[in-house]
């Protein structure tokens, strides 16, 4: 007798597959009529719409889920292609756009990406109100990549989901100034932010900003490398709960906010393992609910003997930290993770069993200068042969 699972059960196996692997998916969808639903719903819970590809326009789509209707249903998240036409063109098109977009009411997950160098602010505001019409029930999580952004427009898409992603977008001054729209009862908790000096990281701590993000408690930002790019940092200070920071090379020294009252998770990543000055008074004062502080060390490939060269500068720093970290009331684990790399244009991790012999030494010397932490149990040192900026967000 054939034995038949729960259809949760198929669900839970087919998830083990990727999404880009559609040639098992398909298989799986054609193999037996248990698979065929939970299989489908893998297939078509990402779609990718664009004007410039191949069976992706929103015609194309717009053609299958006439045939198919309950595919609609499947889509939990979109990544939408602004075309590269002239603006006279995609504005015919919209009408189409709208019947497709519409269908996706259970979209958790929308990804706006610019196919081209410039992405029009008028289609901005179309898709916003289009996102907003039809997904402001569902939508979780908007991320934005590569748009050209004014003030105002910015304003409008941190009102359209709780958790926002800002990546490579750029910012425009409008003049005269544009009043800023009213603030939505959608407001977002959670911000990621990938820019360089210049971008939106900069824009959003002036104080205009300020009644937008107040419900933010979790920030993570990328490419650090100006004292600008801060500026959302100090704007949140009172806020946030968890902060992810990864730094690139700075050519100097950086001052960042003296109190973070409510903070409990730190996460830092630098390109040296010089450990930056303003960790000590931090530590010390000015995060009094901290539970875990994790530093991440992106570093050149190197000799296990030469890390007492990197260490011996910091010493006073490192023995002042350990008082502060043995001395905390709340603190549970504090965490330095190195990830070692070839030197190179394109960054290359180095191979495990190197790596995992530059960690051990490493742990040891630095149990050596911490042995406050160490007696407390909070030390832990660990490495891995990844090269990874940004976990999942």
């Amino acid at each position: 007798m054939a034995v038949q699972l729960l259809p949760e059960l198929y669900e839970l196996i087919l998830d083990e597959v990727p999404i880009s692997d559609l040639e098992t998916l398909r298989a799986c969808c054609l193999a037996a009529s248990v698979l065929r639903e939970p299989s489908q719903k893998r297939i078509f819970s990402y779609l990718f719409i664009s004007e410039g590809s191949s069976g992706h326009s929103y015609a194309a789509i717009a053609a299958k889920m006439d045939a198919f209707p309950q595919l609609c249903d499947y889509c939990i998240a979109l990544q939408i292609d602004f075309p590269g036409d002239h603006p006279r063109e995609w504005q015919d098109k919209q009408l189409i756009a709208e019947r497709v977009l519409r269908r996706f009411t259970k979209v958790r997950v929308v990804d706006v990406r610019a196919d081209c160098p410039d992405s029009f602010f008028y289609d901005q505001w179309w898709l916003f109100d289009v996102l907003q019409k039809y997904t402001s029930n569902s939508l979780k999580h908007l991320k934005l990549w590569g748009l050209d952004l004014t003030p105002t427009l910015l304003a409008k898409w941190l009102g359209a989901a709780a958790r926002i992603t800002l990546d490579n977008v750029r910012m425009f001054e409008v003049l005269p100034a544009e009043l800023l729209p009213p603030v939505t009862t959608t407001r977002v908790t959670k911000l990621q932010i990938c820019d360089y000096p210049k971008g939106s990281s900069e824009l959003l701590g002036r104080s205009e900003f300020k009644p937008y993000l107040q419900r933010v408690g979790e920030l993570r930002q990328v490419h650090i490398s100006e004292q600008e790019q801060l500026a959302t940092c100090f704007s949140l200070a009172d806020t946030l709960e968890r902060l992810e920071l990864y730094f690139d090379r700075m050519s100097k020294p950086m001052h960042f906010p003296i109190c973070f009252p409510r903070l409990r998770y730190l996460f830092l990543g630098f390109r040296t393992f010089d450990v930056p000055p303003f960790m000590l008074p931090l530590i010390a004062q000015g995060v009094p609910a901290l539970v875990e502080l994790r530093l991440r060390f992106y570093v050149q490939k190197g000799n296990p003997a030469n890390i007492e060269h990197y260490l011996g500068p910091q010493a006073q720093l490192l023995s002042d930290l350990d008082d502060a970290l043995a001395t905390h009331s709340a603190i549970k684990r504090a965490e330095w993770f190195v990830s070692l790399e070839y030197e190179a244009y394109f960054k290359r991790p180095v191979a495990k069993k190197q790596t995992a012999l530059y960690v051990a030494a490493f742990r040891e010397k630095l149990a050596a200068r911490l042995p406050g932490t160490c007696r407390k149990g909070l030390l832990v040192v660990d490495g891995d042969t990844r090269y990874m900026w940004i976990d999942v967000f």
